[in-house]
């Protein structure tokens, strides 16, 4: 389908707006951080190595830390796929440099699947070094659970 150039652009191109994003916006919670690898590599099996832009998350990471916003761990495909946004390697990443706030999201659009992949998360953010993650209320990060 793509070639290995234009996945690079993409994943350049969609990591350089979550930067901006993480530098100027007012949110919460960064989530998606992986998104495009969903699908280029979840999907498509490309298999793209996407640490070739570790300093460009590197940036995104610290910028979230010194901004006290959130990384969310999203499971929406850990259930079928053994897929997470972002994976182990970046969340490691992400705890060394200094992280603590980290959610977990699971995509769901409908009640009944709210939960999808929380206790697969959960033991992934563990495995990672993390010992809780949190929720938002009133714009404020609440400790949802010690791991």
């Amino acid at each position: 389908l793509w070639s290995n150039e234009k996945i690079k652009d993409v994943m350049h191109g969609y990591l350089s707006i979550l930067k901006d994003t993480a530098l100027s916006t007012d949110f919460d919670v960064l989530a998606h951080l992986t998104y495009p690898l969903r699908y280029i590599n979840a999907i498509y099996k490309k298999n793209f190595d996407y640490k070739i832009f570790e300093d460009l998350i590197v940036e995104i990471l610290s910028t979230l830390i010194r901004r006290k916003k959130a990384l969310e761990l999203n499971t929406s495909n850990a259930v079928k796929q053994d897929f997470y946004m972002p994976d182990e390697y970046i969340l490691k990443l992400y705890k060394n440099l200094g992280g603590e706030l980290v959610t977990i999201g699971s995509d769901a659009h409908n009640i009944s699947n709210v939960d999808n992949g929380l206790e697969l998360g959960k033991k992934m953010l563990k495995k990672c070094g993390f010992d809780k993650y949190y929720y938002y209320e009133n714009r404020k990060p609440c400790i949802a659970e010690k791991l």
